[in-house]
C-alpha cells in the first residue's frame, strides 16, 4: 500500500481521539459492571452466552476464541475523511451528482480500491 499522501485534519484527528477515549471508558465501565455483578453471584455467569464480548473481527483471524469482556475496537479515520470529503463536495453538474462525486472520490482517494462504496458500508 501506499502512504497517506494529504493534508492531516486535525479536527478530525481530535474527533478520534475523543471517540477512542469514549470507547475505552465505555469498555472499562461495562467490565466493571460485569465484575460487580458476576462478584456478587458467580453462578449468574451461565446466562453469559459464549463469545458474546468477541471483537468484531474477520473469522479465523487473531480474534477467534471466546472472550468474556468486550472489546470496543478502535475506529479507523479513513472513513471519517471520506465523509468529510463528501460533506464539502459540491458538484458542478448538477445532472450527475453522485457520478460527479464518484469520479472526484477516486481521484482525491487513490488508494481507497471502492470509497464510496466503502463509505456507504460505513453508514449501515
Amino acid at each position: 500500500g501506499r502512504a497517506w499522501g494529504s493534508e492531516v485534519d486535525f479536527d478530525l484527528s481530535a474527533f478520534h481521539a475523543v471517540v477512542g477515549a469514549l470507547k475505552k471508558g465505555l469498555r472499562q465501565l461495562t467490565e466493571a459492571s460485569l465484575a460487580n455483578v458476576l462478584l456478587r453471584d458467580i453462578s449468574l455467569v451461565r446466562l453469559v452466552p459464549p463469545g458474546v464480548m468477541k471483537p468484531v473481527g474477520d473469522e479465523g483471524s487473531s480474534m477467534s476464541g471466546s472472550y468474556m469482556f468486550p472489546s470496543f475496537c478502535p475506529p479507523r479515520a479513513c472513513m471519517g475523511i471520506v465523509m468529510k470529503y463528501f460533506l464539502h463536495f459540491e458538484p458542478t453538474d448538477p445532472q450527475n451528482p453522485t457520478g460527479q462525486f464518484e469520479h472526484h472520490a477516486r481521484m482525491h482517494f487513490p488508494c481507497c480500491v471502492d470509497p464510496v462504496g466503502d463509505l456507504r458500508v460505513s453508514l449501515d
